[in-house]
């Protein structure tokens, strides 16, 4: 018996039909480091490798312009999309829906767009909350096991001792420290009156370490913090977007504690100056009003007081008689222009023409309203009209009642001479389609 032979083309798609229909192939995710990439209009054809393979690339134009980073030779990415086969070299191929960056080039990518996103909103652009010169109470969000917390308590008791500190253990690394830091800020918003400051910190640490002060949900739960807010994140040089809502970014941990309270021995010296000044001041006001005093005991109002008001009280009852008789012929002149302008008002009173017009608008009212009702009525019935057309023109109701049509490489097939044996057609009925291969053709000679 001789083995069937196939053709070169018959084999390929045979393999691509396959790799179709492997659903395990239809969307899978590879991570590798691109080669061969140069940019070209349009579609582009690139490849991705590791250690010890490569694959080609297809990344059509609609979804390479989507990419939100300048795609270059070298770089390491994440790419997701189906296997294809190009029949015409019987080479397969991952045809790319999407690609992101791989590793830290990734997390500041994603950084990128939060940050981008949150500019936007103008959740950047707010006018800085000012801080109490003496606060008693100071809110703490860190690790409870860090150097932070100890490096915070240490200054503020050297500095302020009065002040109270109150810590709220938080999780500031890994996949659990975003949701720990926002769980802080809510807690110390709870208690917002219990408090004049709050601190959000971490000490340093990599890229990845630091990322979840750049989460979206940490960054607007500390935004809505009602207190006065300094982050200490990292060390001098690390900038993460907790600080761009902070009220102030400290570089340490001890940087924050000296800014959040003042130095008692600054303020101990300061409160001495002010004290030895203003017993300066109170004792050259004393020694003025004294002077001043004896001035006036001894000055012309003290010793001859009736010869200050006597003209004053003549002229005052002149005044209040030419006051009095204005107002009376003020009166007399007012109340008979009011006479007057009653008895005109009484003449044209609009009563009358109000109620014509309320007549008329009630009857202009009656006729729009049928006006209204009746044009409704028309495109009510202009509506079921086309309605029914539509039904009746509808091609699926021929299907519903027994009939079908055939289609080949989705052509509906008018002929039997489109149709070869041994292609395979689709017959379509109105509830479903049937794959068939045509074995026989005869054609109606009449």
């Amino acid at each position: 018996m001789t083995e069937k032979m196939l053709t070169v083309s018959a084999l390929t798609s045979y393999i691509k039909y396959k790799f179709n229909q492997d659903p395990y192939l239809q969307h899978i995710t590879v991570q590798g480091e691109i080669t061969n990439f140069r940019k070209r209009q349009g579609h582009q054809y690139f490849s991705i490798k590791d250690d010890q393979a490569s694959i080609d690339i297809v990344m059509f134009a609609s979804r390479f312009n989507k990419v939100p980073f300048e795609v270059e030779t070298g770089m390491s990415v994440v790419i997701s999309g189906k296997i294809d086969v190009y029949e015409k070299t019987g080479r397969y191929n991952l045809n790319a829906e999407t690609m992101q960056l791989a590793g830290e080039g990734a997390l500041h990518q994603r950084f990128l767009e939060i940050k981008a996103r949150l500019e936007k909103e103008g959740l950047f652009n707010f006018p800085r909350k000012s801080f109490p010169r003496y606060p008693k109470a100071i809110a703490v969000a860190t690790s409870a096991s860090g150097s932070v917390i100890h490096d915070i308590i240490r200054t503020v008791s050297q500095r302020f001792p009065l002040t109270k500190i109150t810590l709220f253990p938080t999780v500031v690394q890994g996949q659990e420290a975003a949701d720990s830091i926002v769980h802080s800020i809510e807690a110390i918003k709870a208690h917002q009156n219990e408090f004049d400051v709050a601190i959000i910190g971490r000490g340093g640490g990599s890229y990845e370490d630091l990322f979840c002060f750049n989460e979206e949900k940490v960054v607007r739960a500390a935004a809505s913090l009602p207190l006065p807010l300094i982050t200490s994140v990292g060390h001098q040089t690390d900038r993460t977007l907790i600080d761009e809502v902070a009220d102030y970014s400290a570089a340490t941990p001890t940087m924050a504690g000296e800014f959040a309270v003042p130095d008692k021995m600054e303020e101990l010296s300061q409160l001495s100056q002010w004290t030895f000044r203003l017993n300066q001041v109170v004792k050259n006001k004393v020694n003025q009003a004294s002077e001043q005093l004896s001035r006036l005991q001894q000055s012309f109002v003290f010793t001859n007081p009736e010869r200050l008001y006597g003209y004053q009280e003549l002229q005052l009852d002149q005044q209040t008689q030419r006051l009095t008789q204005q107002f009376t012929d003020n009166y007399h002149r007012f109340n008979e222009q009011f006479q007057q302008v009653q008895s005109q008002l009484i003449q044209h009173s609009p009563l009358q023409s109000l109620e014509l017009a309320e007549q008329q608008l009630h009857h202009v009212t009656n006729q729009l309203q049928q006006a209204a009702r009746y044009q409704f009525e028309q495109k009510k019935q202009q509506f079921n009209d086309q309605q029914q057309q539509l039904t009746l023109l509808n091609p699926l109701n021929i299907l519903q009642r027994g009939y079908s049509y055939a289609t080949v490489d989705g052509k509906t097939v008018e002929s039997v001479s489109q149709v070869k044996p041994g292609q395979q057609l689709k017959i379509h009925f109105g509830n479903g389609v049937i794959t068939a291969t045509v074995d026989e053709i005869k054609e109606d000679e009449s």
